[in-house]
């Protein structure tokens, strides 16, 4: 992956964290040697890097960023364009992408600036019909050979170190994979992805977490895989709602409900635990109602709660 210094890693979380280094250098050193740590001109020491990264909340062994940026407001800029992505407002998502290229002034100078901007780009001409599934998939595996040489290789080492841009290409490239059939290669993505979750990191963006384990979990109900989905479900679950992330609960709820629909089906569950099922589906519709921006989802849950409360 890209290289990220002591020197970097400060400097951008704590403009994430919107602190000045007069808050951030407080009791720890003087604003003067924290400038220098952030510009380069002397390392902190391993004491003062964790005290520092303590101070901002930090408590992780791996820092990773998005994109190496010099403001706040395009730390938030890349947020909402995350989001816009996630509910597939396209248009939203084109026209954030442009004022971050063009009024934020992001530099291309740095591969994971242009990992970022590609990974949109190449999702939106998808969106928009001219390239294919496969076409997007070369795209953004060459997007990811900037900083990741084999990415099949680099996933296989025991412990490996990743951008949060890095992650959502290579989520990208497994979800298209997923859709295609190659299930054994989406699933060996998600896989070493999820295992990296499992470690004691940090992310800036709690959404590529939730975003990929709840594909992972798309992925292994939609190939008979249901106890292993659902208990990829409920283990994000616990996770969200330890960080208070509410409003990303719906989908996990409804991938439980469907994945116990899908076992009575087959006769893996006996027909009474459709009352189980329609309390994940009927869970998973009120909190997606909840927000206005998941009201295509509800709607679509909604539907398919009426359809399982049919049955006999």
């Amino acid at each position: 992956m890209a290289e990220y210094s002591k020197s970097a890693i400060i400097k951008y979380t704590r403009l994430a964290k919107n602190m000045t280094q007069e808050e951030l250098s407080q009791f720890i050193c003087e604003p003067a040697t924290l400038s220098r740590y952030e510009n380069g001109q002397i390392n902190p020491t391993n004491d003062k890097f964790t005290q520092l990264m303590q101070r901002m909340g930090e408590t992780g062994e791996l820092y990773t960023f998005p994109v190496q940026c010099e403001t706040v407001d395009l730390q938030e800029k890349m947020k909402k364009l995350l989001y816009a992505i996630d509910r597939q407002d396209w248009n939203m998502a084109e026209k954030i992408l442009e004022d971050i290229k063009n009024k934020h002034h992001m530099s291309m100078e740095y591969p994971e600036n242009r990992q970022y901007a590609g990974r949109v780009e190449t999702i939106l001409k998808f969106r928009r019909n001219e390239i294919s599934r496969e076409t997007a998939i070369k795209e953004l595996e060459h997007l990811l050979e900037l900083t990741i040489d084999n990415y099949e290789k680099f996933l296989s080492l025991e412990f490996f170190q990743i951008s949060e841009t890095e992650m959502m290409i290579l989520y990208n490239i497994a979800t298209y994979l997923g859709i295609m059939g190659e299930i054994e290669k989406a699933e060996f993505i998600f896989r070493n992805i999820r295992r990296y979750f499992q470690g004691k990191y940090v992310i800036c963006d709690d959404r590529p977490r939730y975003l990929i384990n709840t594909n992972y979990s798309n992925l292994l109900g939609l190939n008979g895989r249901y106890d292993e989905s659902i208990q990829i479900c409920l283990e994000e679950i616990r996770w969200l709602i330890k960080k208070n992330k509410a409003n990303c609960l719906f989908n996990l709820y409804f991938n439980i409900g469907w994945n116990i629909v899908k076992k009575i089906e087959k006769s893996l569950e006996p027909k009474e635990k459709m009352e189980q099922a329609k309390y994940y589906v009927w869970l998973a519709y009120q909190l997606a109602k909840f927000y206005p921006e998941y009201d295509k989802y509800s709607k679509d849950i909604l539907e398919f709660y009426h359809g399982i409360s049919s049955l006999k």
